[in-house]
This record gives C-alpha cells, sequence and structure tokens, in this order.
C-alpha cells in the first residue's frame, strides 16, 4: 500500500485543498484498503477509491451548487437538474431510448451533458504507483512482497478493463461523437494542446488516454457509412454460410454481435439526415498526439444547450485529482458549467428512463431514504437497539444454573411448608411440627412439642380434640 510519507511530499508542495483531498484520499495512513468504485460520487466507499469522482463532486458543491445522485431518467429529474455528469461503468452500446431521453433534455435549452469515456482504469493506476514505491525499497523485503502483492491487483484491474474493451465493438456513434477505443496501447500525456493548455504550463497532471471521444464534425461519416455497410454484409455472408470474416477497418471483437454494427449503420444515416456532422466544436484540451481530450460542442445545431466530452476519466478521478494540473482542469471544468443543480449518473448498462407518471424503483436499502419511511428510519433503527439491549442483557460469557436434586433436605422442609400453608389451619399446622418434635426428635420438652397444648383449639379443626382451653403463652409468637 502506498506509503504516507508520498502523501505527506505531495500536501506539502499543494497546498490547502489538495491537502485536504490527500487527508480524504490518503488509505494508506489510515490502514483501510481502497476499493473500485468507478465512476460512483457518494459513499463511504467511493471517498476511498481511486476511481470515483466524489473529490469532482465535492468541488462542484464548494463552489455552491446543489448536487444529487441519478439512478434513473425520469421527468423529475429533467426538470430538477441543469447539469449531467454521465460516467458509463461499461463499453455497452447506448441503446436508444436513453439517448432519446438525453437529446430531449438537452433541447430544453441551456442544458450541459458532461460525458466520460471509460477507457482508463485509476484503480490500476493507483496500485502500479503503490507498486513502484514499494520496489523502490528493495532492502526491505517486506516492502518487495507489499510491491508484488500490489502489482498482482493492478494487473487484476487492467485486466477487467481489457475484457471489458474486447467484448464490444471499438466504434460507437452517439449524436454528438463517435467513441473510438481502437488504440490498443495508452498514452501518457506529457504535452498539452489546445485553448487551456496554456493556463497548464509547469502544472504537474496525470493524464493518460487510451479511448478517445471524436466530435461528430471531425469524423468522415460518410466513409464510415461505407465501411460499416460492408460490415454488415460480411455478417449476413457469414451467417449464411456459417463462416468468419475478419471485417477490414471497422474492428470487430470475438465476443461483438452484429447488432452493435447495425445500430451504428442507422444512427450515421440519421446523424447525417440531421446534420448533426456539421455542429463546430471546440477543443479545450487535446493531446500532442492530436488526441482530444475535453471537448465542446452545441448539443444540435442552433441549440443553446451543449455536450462537453471528456475522453478520459484521468481528469476527474480521484487519484488523478491529487495532481495540480487535474485539480486545475476539474475547477475550470466546473466554472463551464450553468448554474444550477448537477446529477451524477454512473450504472452498469444504460439506466432505466421513466414516463409520465411512473415511479422510481429503489433498490435494497435504496427505500429506507424515500418518502415518508425517511422520516421513522433514524427513530426506527436506534429503537431497534434498544430492544436489542433489553431483550439480551447477556454481558459476559453465560453461565449453567444449579441442577436441581432430590437430595437437598431444605426442599422437602419447603415443599411441607406450602402444604401446611395451603391448609389454612393454623392448629393444624402447630400439631404438625409437635408431632415431628416428639416422635422424630425424641424432644419433648422443646416449646415446640408442646404448642398443640398451649395453643387453643378452633372448633372446625379437623383434628379438635376434647381438652379445655389453656391460654398461656405461644411459642410460635
Amino acid at each position: 500500500m502506498m506509503s504516507c510519507a508520498w502523501f505527506h511530499a505531495r500536501m506539502n508542495s499543494f497546498g490547502g485543498f489538495i491537502a485536504f483531498v490527500l487527508i480524504l484520499f490518503a488509505v494508506g495512513c489510515s490502514g483501510r484498503t481502497p476499493l473500485s468504485r468507478y465512476g460512483e460520487s457518494e459513499g463511504a466507499d467511493s471517498r476511498l477509491s481511486p476511481d470515483a469522482i466524489s473529490v469532482f463532486r465535492r468541488l462542484c458543491e464548494e463552489q455552491s451548487r446543489g448536487t444529487m445522485r441519478l439512478g434513473n431518467l425520469s421527468p423529475r429529474a429533467a426538470d430538477r437538474l441543469d447539469t449531467i455528469v454521465w460516467s458509463p461503468k461499461s463499453f455497452e452500446q447506448h441503446d436508444e431510448k436513453t439517448l432519446t431521453w438525453m437529446r430531449e433534455w438537452l433541447r430544453r435549452g441551456n442544458k450541459t451533458l458532461v460525458y466520460v469515456g471509460r477507457d482508463y482504469s485509476a484503480y490500476a493506476d493507483y496500485w502500479s504507483e503503490c507498486a513502484r514505491e514499494h520496489w523502490s525499497k528493495p532492502e526491505n523485503a517486506t516492502d518487495r512482497e507489499s510491491g508484488a502483492v500490489c502489482f498482482e491487483i493492478a494487473a487484476s484491474a487492467q485486466s477487467e478493463l481489457s475484457a471489458m474493451r474486447y467484448s464490444h465493438r471499438d466504434k460507437q456513434l452517439l449524436p454528438w461523437c463517435m467513441v473510438d477505443n481502437s488504440r490498443q496501447r495508452a498514452e501518457v500525456v506529457r504535452d498539452l494542446g489546445g485553448e487551456w493548455a496554456a493556463d497548464l504550463v509547469d502544472q504537474e497532471h496525470r493524464i493518460v488516454v487510451r479511448g478517445a471521444l471524436l466530435p461528430l464534425a471531425s469524423v468522415d461519416l460518410q466513409s464510415l457509412e461505407s465501411e460499416l455497410k460492408a460490415v454488415v454484409k460480411n455478417n449476413s455472408n457469414d451467417a449464411a454460410t456459417n463462416t468468419t470474416t475478419v471485417p477490414p477497418i471497422f474492428a470487430r471483437s470475438a465476443y461483438s454481435g452484429t447488432e452493435e454494427d447495425e445500430s451504428n449503420l442507422r444512427r450515421i444515416q440519421a446523424y447525417r439526415s440531421e446534420d448533426l456532422s456539421e455542429v463546430e466544436s471546440q477543443i479545450w484540451l487535446q493531446s500532442s498526439g492530436g488526441i482530444p481530450l475535453l471537448s465542446a460542442i452545441e448539443a444540435e445545431p442552433g441549440s443553446t444547450s451543449r455536450v462537453l466530452l471528456v475522453s478520459t476519466p484521468s481528469l476527474i478521478a480521484n487519484y488523478n485529482l491529487t495532481y495540480p494540473g487535474n485539480l486545475k482542469i476539474a475547477q475550470r471544468l466546473i466554472d463551464e458549467l450553468p448554474p444550477g443543480k448537477i446529477g451524477f449518473l454512473s450504472t452498469e448498462g444504460d439506466p432505466r428512463v421513466l414516463q409520465d407518471g411512473e415511479t422510481e424503483q429503489q433498490k435494497g436499502f435504496e427505500m429506507l431514504t424515500m418518502w415518508p419511511i425517511n422520516i421513522i428510519t433514524l427513530h426506527a433503527a436506534f429503537l431497534g437497539m434498544l430492544v436489542l439491549v433489553a431483550l439480551f442483557p447477556i454481558f459476559g460469557r453465560p453461565k449453567l444454573l444449579p441442577v436441581a436434586t432430590s437430595q437437598d433436605f431444605s426442599d422437602h422442609i419447603d415443599a411441607l411448608g406450602a402444604l401446611l400453608f395451603k391448609s389454612g389451619d393454623r392448629f393444624y399446622a402447630l400439631s404438625t411440627i409437635a408431632d415431628y418434635y416428639r416422635n422424630v426428635r425424641k424432644d419433648i420438652h422443646s416449646p415446640w412439642a408442646k404448642c398443640e397444648e398451649v395453643h387453643s383449639v378452633r372448633m372446625d379443626s379437623p383434628f379438635r380434640k376434647q381438652q379445655p382451653d389453656v391460654i398461656d403463652s405461644d411459642p410460635a409468637a
């Protein structure tokens, strides 16, 4: 795990807010192992996750912008939100229902959609840095073992990302851009170009890019349409002859079906008819090789809404925001967002699109946060803890109760006393005790042996004797 010294060195160089970010993120000092929560923005695990965007959300809140997490796309969300930060967790082809909802929302005007590409793992990058930190101390066997573990975690995370990439087409058409994941090697961006590059001179940053979000204005849709038609035709021939033909240019994965190709072809034809490729874009940041990192385009020709394309999540991920250059990019990006509430959307696959009057689908414990249950949740939890404490007052190890035995003579005395008490006859009880003293203990001088003689006889006693009443002191008194 990354040493505390690495974080402390960065804290001294970055200053105020970076110190807070690192305290929030320096899980190596707290002993907690970070988990991967890609694209998530709330919860304890996301605050400790290298590939979450909880710090970016915190930056938005510090600039007096309200935020919320989106689980579904509903009319209510469309009314409340001015900005949506969409970070898909996978490379799946977006369905038309989701894209239609986004386009209808943007058509309201003065809306901003921030679409974040998926082709980078800050989680793997973080553990790779941990491994390098440990391996920088070869004389320490513990560090070498820890470095090997960190490298294994990083390799596993990178392998998982690659498996997701290869299960889908390398290219996907969206109404605003083409998602191009055809590059096989990631590039660590050293030199930046674009409108914002001048403000980032001498600013240390950590930007890694492999996939790119290319604005439609920079894509030759006509040539791409011809290529896709050839791919679809080859797919049809393969299905008819049960053979496999490798597509020429439009990359195809062995795990992909033909639905993505046909969907891309339909979208190209629709976007060309709507002149979406005529919308001009602004390249705010790009790599020295010309890969656009951060672009801004109009949602549609003449629209007051726009779409911000973030090609790599390394610009806003928690781990990368420990670098001052990335932090400055994130802050300037937030300055470009319209005033109003920001929704953070990150789901496996596309979110559920709700129609008018349809209630949002809550899962598991999310129901506890909805009205009216959220009013009583905390009180019910506190009451439940009190009930548990009351029902189980066991402190320490349980003990065994004493075992009942028939050899304890005191139990016989207690039983006889109970029987005498139930008779309701005091004279009968005293006479029984007197008989015990005279016949069993052979003690005729004890006051208890004479209590029958000195006690007045009740007329209704079944043990009444014909004898004169003698008034004397009662030995039982």
